[in-house]
């Protein structure tokens, strides 16, 4: 598992629907664009233009047309750029993932100050094991089978057209 929190973006689909109904398709994949590439960069970019019209897919000339449109769902100035949804999640994704690292921290020491290491419980993880044995048994059977013979196939008179 990766340790960098910006492999995955959650998306809130009714959210993006309501603050993207009145864009036209070319506005909605420049907003998309931008909240992905603000979520990489870790929730603030330095607005540019020539490197949003770059992020968004768009000519320079392109995305000034559709930027007061765009740059409305954003919180921005001459300087930079930043969403407050996106802002507010990376917070979240960096407290669970430090969560988590403590969780497992405090686990490891508990087990080590204990001397007491997991063992195996004894169950079978196999396929062959459990409900359903017969018919995965018999389709590895027929496999084995299959390959351990001069024609592993039959051929069928009159198959496919």
């Amino acid at each position: 598992m990766s340790r960098d929190t910006t492999v995955w973006m959650p998306i809130y689909i009714g959210d993006w629907y309501t603050e993207t109904s009145t864009f036209d398709i070319v506005e909605r994949g420049a907003y998309i664009a931008l909240l992905v590439h603000l979520w990489k960069e870790g929730g603030q970019i330095r607005k540019c233009e020539k490197t949003i019209a770059k992020v968004v897919g768009l000519t320079v000339k392109k995305w000034k047309v559709i930027e007061p449109t765009v740059l409305s769902k954003f919180e921005h100035d001459d300087f930079k750029l930043s969403h407050n949804v996106i802002l507010n999640e990376l917070d979240r994704a960096r407290k669970n993932k430090e969560q988590k690292r403590a969780a497992g921290i405090a686990s490891s020491q508990a087990r080590k100050a204990t001397g007491v290491e997991r063992t195996l419980n004894g169950r079978a993880t196999h396929a062959g094991s459990g409900e359903g044995e017969g018919y995965l048994s018999s389709v590895l059977d027929t496999a084995i089978t299959l390959a351990s013979t001069d024609k592993p196939f039959r051929v069928v008179e009159g198959g496919g057209k």
